[in-house]
């Protein structure tokens, strides 16, 4: 088995999401902002997580797409909507997911990897 926090992925990929999804955080996020990863069955799930408002639940699967963003708010630098549209598409070709949930108060972007195996 893996050590715990091994994932099977492209390193330069995968610093790009958690640079794209942490800089969301920063934006639209609130204050508090918490990275953690988690072990379940055959995955890692490193989880980005902030204090802030959330995204609008009819917005939850749209800012996944191109040039989307759900948030307008005044003094925040608009963004080109492509993160975490790039992020999901990166995910995805390495096997695994990117997702939004709210939790408990706070906003998670949970990217599902597969667990590297010990050969």
């Amino acid at each position: 088995m893996a050590a715990p926090g091994s994932v099977l992925a492209d390193g330069g990929r995968l610093r790009q999401i958690l640079r794209n999804v942490v800089a969301n955080a920063q934006r639209y996020g609130g204050e508090v902002i918490r990275v953690t990863s988690e072990g379940e069955a055959n995955d890692i799930v490193i989880v980005v997580s902030d204090s802030g408002p959330g995204i609008p639940e009819e917005m939850q699967e749209r800012v996944f797409e191109p040039f989307a963003t759900a948030h307008d708010e005044s003094g925040v630098t608009a963004s080109m909507g492509l993160g975490l549209s790039v992020s999901r598409s990166l995910a995805t070709l390495m096997g695994g997911s990117l997702t939004y949930s709210w939790e408990d108060g706070w906003s998670r972007l949970n990217l599902r990897l597969p667990a590297a195996s010990q050969a």
